[in-house]
């Protein structure tokens, strides 16, 4: 039967510049144990950060290992919310170095004060020390999923003029340095024509593999994807004694590079800006008398600005 793991308690002084509810997810992923910076009583080890001439001061009492530790941090990587990340990793980290003393050998390990601790929390934090161990450094951030909407600028080298749409993304973090990238994107024009006009609508999904560089408050993402997608001809005649009206689809594709920019206006929630650049490798041309209704074809850039959310 698994141990329960110990509970981790921390208060954050007022002073401190964070998102309290973002620093309980944070910390209970990085040490794999429940965080609480909201309860009234004191776990088993205990943070308290708070404010002092020199910095940012991390004070810690661990009945784990029945001691105590202090570490002060530079108030300069602190100045606002979009900081909480780093303090987690901070205080994990502080944690876990006074976990890793439960391992050492009980002859090196220094006179403990205070009652001892449950066998439970004990081997809870021994596991998690282990593992920090074996890593050699911190762990990875969590998985995360951020969904987007955007309006964007379609324009192809072979149609004569730009379309407007509006685009969804779905963006997966498994680790800070990677992502993955689904999407879907819709597009209509209207062509004006000597008989009539023709309505156009394109609909596609992309997928695409993505490099990220965290730069607080902002992302840099980028990579290469492909695209797969209908487009739709509907043409209506001014004069139905002159000419039909027609509706047809045909299915495009291409490969692309993404560049993706974000930045984080509040701690969940972020302006994005996409830029695609790709060429078609199924190409669509509708055509009327005279002239291209529709060419999808050649190289396309599509320029997208929205705001996205973590959920």
């Amino acid at each position: 039967m698994s141990a329960e793991p110990p509970l981790v308690t921390t208060v954050v002084d007022s002073c401190v510049p964070i998102d309290r509810s973002q620093l309980d997810r944070l910390l209970s992923i990085e040490l794999g144990t429940s965080a609480d910076t909201a309860s009234s009583s004191t776990g088993p080890t205990h943070v308290h950060v708070r404010c002092v001439p020199a910095g940012i001061e991390l004070n810690l009492q661990d009945a784990l290992t029945r001691k105590g530790m202090v570490r002060v941090l530079s108030r300069d990587s602190f100045r606002d919310a979009s900081s909480t990340r780093l303090l987690a990793l901070a205080i994990a980290e502080f944690v876990v170095a006074s976990w890793v003393e439960l391992r050492l050998p009980q002859k090196v390990q220094p006179v403990p004060v205070g009652p001892p601790p449950s066998p439970v929390a004990r081997q809870a934090a021994e596991t998690k020390a282990a593992e920090r161990v074996r890593a050699g450094a911190p762990a990875q951030d969590e998985d995360r999923t951020q969904i987007g909407v955007s309006g964007q600028l379609q324009a192809w080298s072979e149609q004569e003029g730009p379309m407007l749409g509006v685009g969804v993304r779905f963006v997966h973090v498994p680790l800070s340095s990677i992502a993955f990238s689904i999407g879907g994107d819709f597009a209509a024009d209207q062509v004006e024509h000597a008989l009539g006009y023709v309505v156009v609508r394109t609909g596609s999904v992309s997928i695409a593999a993505l490099g990220r560089l965290e730069l607080p408050p902002a992302a840099v993402l980028t990579g290469p994807g492909a695209r797969l997608g209908i487009v739709q001809l509907a043409g209506n005649a001014y004069d139905p004694m002159s000419t039909d009206d027609f509706a047809s689809e045909a299915t495009y594709g291409g490969l692309f590079w993404l560049g993706r920019g974000e930045v984080y206006v509040i701690d969940d929630l972020a302006l994005t800006l996409d830029l695609e650049l790709g060429a078609v490798t199924l190409p669509v041309k509708g055509l009327v008398p005279e002239r291209a209704a529709i060419a999808i074809d050649g190289v396309w850039l599509t320029v997208g600005l929205g705001l996205a959310i973590e959920l």
